[in-house]
């Protein structure tokens, strides 16, 4: 817990279990993708005491909105129950990144019934999805008539006393496919030999590069002061090299 909030002392942004530097990405044009460079990071007791187990990892954030994806079926199906079914199984399952306040989010449903002007009831008053994004965000929402992308997520609400488990609770999420940018790669763009040619030239790093940019990361971290300031907190305290250790040989 306490690593991930020096993790976002470092602006680094979470997506998924990990965290990335959105503003050290590497764009790839040619393929319409952008990688975030960002680690993965864990922490265990070993001989020795405490030991972070850091590794450097890419996120692939592809350019391409929802809208633009859903547009593209669209316009090579002329059947509109085809055109929709086509829909769900290219956006129904996955990851999105709303850029406008970096969260990601798992796509579970289309709602071809609602729209940008559908409303929805906030601080007692209806408020159009389209009004809400241009008063919060300062976002023009082009197509008014897209349909919208459901999100599902589940909460544990508070323990109930005696020690009760906690019943859970589903909130639901709108979003608008011309403000999700999709994550990850397809089966289709894995299977492109020089798409992912491209992507391991900034996705593969040899271990001299992989040492360095984990020692830059714990420098980064003395730098962020109040990094340092949660650290000596907790009295605690990071290396600045990375840990030598001694093989052990076994008798045969």
């Amino acid at each position: 817990i306490i690593f991930r909030q020096i993790q976002a002392f470092l602006k680094m942004t979470q997506v998924g279990r990990n965290y990335y530097l959105p503003s050290k990405s590497t764009k790839v044009p040619q393929h319409k993708l952008e990688l975030w460079p960002g680690y993965t990071t864990a922490i265990a007791v070993y001989e020795g005491g405490l030991k972070l187990m850091i590794d450097v990892d890419h996120k692939v954030i592809r350019t391409a909105t929802v809208y633009e994806v859903m547009a593209e079926i669209n316009s090579r199906q002329s059947n509109q129950q085809q055109s929709q079914a086509a829909m769900v199984d290219a956006v129904v399952g996955a990851t999105v990144l709303t850029r406008y306040n970096n969260r990601t989010m798992r796509i579970d449903d289309i709602m071809f019934d609602a729209n940008c002007q559908s409303s929805f009831e906030r601080d007692g008053n209806k408020i159009s999805f389209a009004d809400y994004y241009r008063d919060h965000y300062k976002l023009t929402i082009k197509d008014m008539a897209q349909p919208l992308l459901l999100s599902r997520r589940t909460r544990l609400a508070p323990p109930r006393a005696g020690g009760q488990a906690a019943p859970e609770s589903e909130q639901l999420m709108c979003l608008v496919p011309e403000l999700c940018f999709l994550t990850g790669l397809t089966d289709t763009m894995r299977s492109d030999t020089r798409l992912m040619k491209d992507v391991s030239a900034v996705t593969k790093v040899n271990p001299a590069q992989r040492q360095k940019s984990i020692c830059d990361f714990v420098s980064a971290v003395y730098e962020t002061t109040d990094a340092v300031a949660l650290l000596n907190a907790w009295g605690m305290s990071l290396e600045r090299d990375i840990c030598h250790l001694k093989g052990r040989q076994m008798a045969p």
